[in-house]
């Protein structure tokens, strides 16, 4: 009877050391500096001051890493990236597929043709 006793309690220490071990290992991904975010957002309010979009769009990133859940940060990334559309800095993604996908013309030149002369067939991806 002793002996259940002793290991019953010997789980439950082993679980309830586990069960407190366990949260500290995400620690690391749900980090939130206020203070990181908040200067890297200054940092980028002045950059957009003085015209420079660029800089201030990576302190903007800089800011939405230091604290993600920050909705001033993320406000503060979406107002520089519209002001960079505005200005020209972003490039117009709306090219046809095809044609950002196509390899050049010398490259199709060396490339082997398919041939059918054995008649096997591959399914699957």
């Amino acid at each position: 009877m002793k002996k259940k006793t002793v290991w019953a309690i010997i789980l439950l220490l082993a679980v309830g050391i586990l069960s407190i071990n366990l949260p500290a290992q995400n620690r690391y991904y749900y980090k939130m500096d206020n203070i990181q975010a908040e200067h890297y957002i200054s940092a980028a309010r002045a950059e957009v001051q003085n015209n420079n979009l660029n800089l201030a769009l990576t302190y903007a990133q800089k800011a939405v890493q230091a604290n993600s859940w920050s909705k001033k940060a993320w406000d503060n990334y979406n107002d520089i990236v519209k002001k960079m559309v505005e200005a020209g800095g972003v490039k117009d993604f709306t090219a046809p597929v095809a044609d950002t996908m196509a390899p050049p013309a010398e490259v199709q030149a060396q490339a082997p043709a398919p041939s059918d002369d054995d008649g096997s067939q591959f399914e699957g991806c």
